[in-house]
Parts: structure tokens; C-alpha cells; sequence
């Protein structure tokens, strides 16, 4: 599946999943104020499932769980960055096909128009962080 399809498809799944997200940044929140380098995606969906929230994607497949999905975290981290650039400082990045895409597009086609981001691509809210921007702290 190409990137644009796949951030489609991660896009719908925030949008049917708004609570999902919103303890997926918490949980990074959490990690950032502890100061806590990396947190990884086994680590964050394990958590989300202790606080009751189970990450799954079900496509009409009973056993397709995002959760072992390596396509949807790349694609869900950058948006959590984009939203919340301090959360760079917890959620580290490859080079990837989404960095090719203009997922503000995507997110705005598929969950919400109105949506500000703090950031541009994930690139950006690194530099953010970096630079020390309020956004970032």
C-alpha cells in the first residue's frame, strides 16, 4: 500500500478512534514530562491497553491489529508530533514515504479541516524542539 493510501486509512482510523489518540499522546505526554528518550511502539500500545484502550484496525480481517502493524506507527507518530511538537523529543524518526506526503492534506480530507498543527512535518517539529520554541517545551 503506498504512503498516501496508508495515512488515508491511518487518518480514518483517528477520526473513528478520537479517545485511541488521545491516550496514544497522553501516554507520550507522560513520557516527555519524565523525561523519558524514547517511547516505543510496543511500549505505547501496551499502555493504551492497560489505561483500556485496545489499538486495533479491523479491516475485515479478524487477526489485523494495528498494533502489530509497522506501517500505522510511522504514519500516527508523525501526526502526534505535528499536533504536539514537544512530543519529538520522546518519539524518534526514520526517513519514510510519509516525509514524500503532505499529510496536513490528508488529515484535513479525512478528519478535520480545522485542525491547527504546530508543525509543518515531523522535520519540523524536531527543529522546533531544538530550538527550544514554546511549542516544543
Amino acid at each position: 500500500m503506498n504512503a498516501r493510501l496508508q495515512a488515508e486509512r491511518v487518518c480514518c482510523w483517528i477520526k473513528e478512534n478520537p479517545r485511541a489518540l488521545n491516550v496514544l499522546m497522553r501516554i507520550a505526554h507522560d513520557y516527555v514530562d519524565a523525561g523519558r528518550p524514547r517511547l516505543t511502539r510496543s511500549r505505547a500500545y501496551s499502555m493504551a491497553e492497560d489505561r483500556g484502550i485496545a489499538i486495533t484496525d479491523r479491516d475485515g480481517s479478524p487477526d489485523e491489529d494495528v498494533a502489530r502493524n509497522h506501517n500505522f506507527w510511522p504514519c500516527l507518530t508523525r501526526y502526534m508530533v505535528m499536533l504536539r511538537p514537544r512530543l519529538a523529543r520522546t518519539l524518534h524518526f526514520r526517513e519514510s514515504a510519509f516525509d514524500e506526503i503532505d499529510l496536513q492534506e490528508v488529515w484535513r480530507n479525512n478528519v478535520n479541516a480545522g485542525t491547527v498543527f504546530f508543525a509543518s512535518d515531523r522535520k519540523e517539529a524536531q527543529r522546533l524542539v531544538e530550538i527550544g520554541d514554546v511549542t516544543a517545551l
